[in-house]
Order: structure tokens, then sequence, then C-alpha cells
């Protein structure tokens, strides 16, 4: 129904809707973060320690099985043995010093408390919303890459950037009347917002125009790479409906020609190509959130300003410091306190299935062509080969981790900024242009450094460095499970060659050192 004021059209066309926007337009994952906001307590104890029941039962089975049914007849010489007296013995003593272990470090791993931000840090209000006036890029709760977004009923009630107000409702980043001249792309390449890809003919090279970021500041799954023209050339054929950016105050020249194509056509080899010179330039784009301002790393479902590399875990209903995942398999989260111990256990785990699974194996090989096969040690067989496979393979990833000296969270983020640059790669070069796509990554990585490291907020320099600062330097404490953990679980060594906000800076600006 049309308002009073608002006069019909005369012309045909439709009547202007006064509808508010349809909550439809809402992203799913907002909606259903506003659906869950209340949700915020702990999930029952129960429910969280089942698992520890269930590993319990199943390695108690398996003692039963591997020394009651294996080991002891072959200790008393049945005739129904699978080895001799020997055998049995060695197989016993071998099993029960792993199986000790297994239960030494899993006991450890479960009742150390993985370490909460609320027994270190102090509530406090909610910090004010800082904007870069530079870039126009605002620091918000909930934007932060380090804990969970803030419902809609939480947020600001405005953000105002004068001359310009938004209303509460709106998620928008003020405009800035001077870019950031932060570079994220090459000298001379024209820097596009997400929501277009014209750029407005007319910028010669070398300009270094930036219209500057009209994007929300919240994380986006193309925040790691943005692509640029080279001359600042329009894409007429991939803009059709569109929003357009506004157009430069000096006019296209009259002669102006249609531009060229902005990604290389499949030209035979042997022809020349007039515009092989005006590929575009596409150039990392590292994420602008400020991850260590106390606005971006504030929870509001435990009112505090987080830690470094805290995060809030939904089901244990509190912020874990240095929080890497939730484990089941241990009741609880694994954190500053208790990952170190963690390690040790999946290490030892892995061992002990291994061992298992092999003696096991070879044990019924030496009954072939016997009957009478006991169907337990095939059961315990298969779950020895089911969690001999996912403890090295968890195993193996956690080493990977601490050797970037990255959590499972934060890895995570470097292999997603590294599919996007491989899809970005793909666009460039045809599927059989190898060499140019280690080129074009090799000068990615000369210009910002590579991802896994000098692009890692948390990288110490070395693999030695980043597994001392988890596991510590007495190398019987790698494999056993004592003494404490490393480091208070709350400061932690920045990457020199991010700011001290946390974003990471171009190889130009580093310490001269580091270069």
């Amino acid at each position: 129904m049309a308002s009073a004021d608002t006069p019909p059209p005369q012309d045909g066309s439709p009547k202007p809707s006064t509808k508010r926007p349809s909550r439809q337009c809402i992203s799913f994952a907002e909606e259903y973060e506003r659906q869950n906001s209340k949700k915020q307590g702990p999930q029952p104890w129960i429910v969280r320690k089942l698992a520890i029941f269930l590993v319990l039962g199943l390695q108690g089975y398996t003692v039963y099985v591997y020394v009651g049914r294996i080991c002891v007849p072959m200790i008393r010489r049945d005739a129904s043995a699978l080895g001799g007296r020997g055998q049995g013995i060695a197989f016993l003593v071998i099993f029960s010093i792993l199986w000790l272990m297994f239960v030494w470090t899993y006991i450890k791993v479960i009742l150390t408390p993985p370490g909460y931000a609320k027994d270190f840090v102090e509530k406090t209000p909610q910090p004010n919303l800082q904007w870069d006036t530079d870039s126009g890029v605002g620091s918000v709760p909930y934007t932060s890459v380090a804990g969970p977004r803030t419902s809609r009923e939480n947020r600001p009630p405005s953000v105002t950037q004068p001359p310009t107000t938004f209303p509460p409702d709106v998620e928008k980043r003020p405009p800035s009347s001077h870019s950031r001249q932060r570079s994220n792309t090459y000298p001379g390449t024209l820097r596009t917002p997400k929501s277009s890809v014209s750029s407005g003919p007319g910028h010669p090279i070398g300009t270094g125009v930036n219209y500057g970021n009209d994007a929300p500041p919240m994380p986006d799954m193309h925040a790691g790479v943005s692509e640029a023209s080279a001359r600042g050339t329009s894409r007429d054929d991939e803009s059709k409906g569109r929003a357009q950016l506004p157009s430069p105050s000096k006019p296209p020249p009259a002669h102006a020609k249609q531009q060229p194509q902005p990604f290389p056509s499949s030209r035979p080899s042997g022809t020349a190509s007039p515009t092989s010179e005006m590929r575009p330039v596409f150039s990392r784009h590292p994420s602008d959130t400020r991850v260590l301002a106390p606005e971006s790393r504030y929870c509001n479902h435990d009112g505090i300003v987080k830690p470094m590399r805290t995060h809030h875990c939904r089901h244990c209903g509190a912020c874990v410091l240095r929080y890497d995942h939730h484990c089941p398999w241990i009741g609880q989260c694994v954190g500053a306190f208790n990952y170190k111990f963690f390690v040790i256990f999946v290490l030892w785990a892995a061992i002990w299935c291994l061992w298992v699974l092999i003696t096991l194996i070879i044990s019924a090989a030496s009954r072939k062509g016997q009957e009478n096969v006991d169907a337990q040690h095939i059961v315990v067989i298969a779950l020895a080969g089911l969690f001999s496979l996912f403890t090295i393979t968890l195993g193996g990833s956690h080493i990977h981790y601490i050797f970037i000296n990255a959590t499972t969270v934060e890895g995570m983020g470097l292999s997603d900024m590294k599919q996007r640059e491989s899809v970005k790669i793909k666009q460039m070069h045809p599927w059989y242009d190898c060499a140019g796509a280690r080129k074009t990554r090799k000068e990615w990585d000369r210009e910002w450094g590579k991802i896994n490291t000098e692009g890692n907020l948390w990288w110490l320099g070395s693999k030695k460095a980043n597994w001392e600062a988890v596991m510590g330097k007495n190398r019987w404490r790698w494999f056993l499970p004592v003494g404490r953990h490393e480091g208070d679980g709350t400061t932690y060594t920045r990457n020199p060659r991010f700011d001290d906000e946390g974003r990471l800076r171009r190889r130009s600006e580093w310490p001269e050192n580091l270069r």
C-alpha cells in the first residue's frame, strides 16, 4: 500500500515499494547466529564427557582380548596359541608399557584444563567502535576473526562517520574521502571493491587510483585476494547488472576504443596479440581486520576483552586461551594449558594402536589354513586399524601446526587463503601454464611473504623456535606428560612483519633486517 505523500506514477511503471527489506536478505549464517544468540550456555556435563567413557570401554576391551585371548594362551602353551611362550611374554611386556603410557597421557590431558580467559581477565564494558579515517576500515566486535560475532541485538546502536549517519540496523562501512594508500596491489593498479568489477576507463598507468573498500568490515570468503586492472580498463562483458563505481572527474577521451578482455585469451602461440601487455594484475589482499585491537577481541558472551589467540567455545560456554579445537574424546577443549599434553597423548595412542594392529595381523597370518578363527581378534584388528589411521593423521597435522606455530583455527584460515589464491591463479593462467602460475605465486610471495611463515601472525622465524614455544626445550618432556605448559597463555610474540593491530604489511614496510 503506497503512502499518501507518494503520488501514483503516471508512466505506467510499477509503484515504488515502501516495505522494509525482508529478513530473507540476511545471510543464513547471520540469521543462525541471531536465532542461537540466547543459547550461550555450555552443553550438559554428561554430554561433554560421554566420549571419555567410550574410550575407556574400548581400551578395556582391547586389553581383555590382547592379554587374555592372545598373550596368556601363548604363555601357557595352549594348543590354540598363536605363538610360543617367549613370543607371548615379549608381546605382553611391550603391550603393557605402551598401554600404561596411553593411560597416563590420557589421564593427564583430561584432568588438565585448557585455560579459561575469565580466570585471567576481568569483565569490562564493550570498547567503542574505532574507525580508520584513512581507509574507512572499522574494527568492530562482530567482525573479529578471533571470536564469535555478536547478535544483531548487541551491536552498536548506530555507527556515525561525518557527514554520513547510518541507521542502527545497517551494517555498512562509512565512505572515506581519501582511501587508505596501504599498498594492497602493485603500483599503477586499480583496486576494485567486491560489489563491482568495473573500474571505469580513463586512468593512465601509474596513477595508483584507489576507490577503497565499500564492503562491510566482515570476514568474507574472498578477502584473501583482490583483483585489479593494470590500466583501469572497464569490464563491460562482466559488469552487466552490477553496481558501477563513480565515474572519474576526467571524462574518457572521445577516441577511446573498446578495452581488451580482462583474462588471457586462448590465442595460438604463433599469433602476436596486440593486448598481450594489458593483462590484469592480481595481487594478494591480506585482511584489513584489526585482529589485535581490543574492540575486535571483545566477547559479548563473557563480557571480556579476550587475550591474544583466544576464542569462545560454544560447547564449553567459555573463552579458551589459545583455542585449538573442542575435542569430544577428552571431554573438553584443547587450549594453551593442555595442548602439549594432547599432542603427547595422540602420539602414544598412535604407537599403541599400531602395535596392536601389527602384532594381531602377524598372529592371524600364522594361523593361515586353520579353522576356528577367533572373531574377537577380527574386531580388535578393525578397531586398531581405524584408530591407527585416525591418530596418525591427527598427530601429523598437529606436528605441522606446531612447526608453523598455528592452532587448528589459524591453520584453517591460512589454508583458506591458499585456496582463494589458487582460484585466482586458475583465472589468470590456463591449466597448461604451470610455469606462469608458479611465477605469479612467487611474485606474490616476494611482495608479501609466504603465507605459512612470513604471512603468519605468530610465526617465530624457524621451526625450532616454533616447536620449543609449544613443547619446551627439555627433550624428555616432548614424550612424557610431565611438567607444565609453556608460557602464561595470554601473551604471545607477534610476527614483526605485522603491524601492532595484526595486519600484514608489504615486504618494503618490514624491518630492514627481515626484508
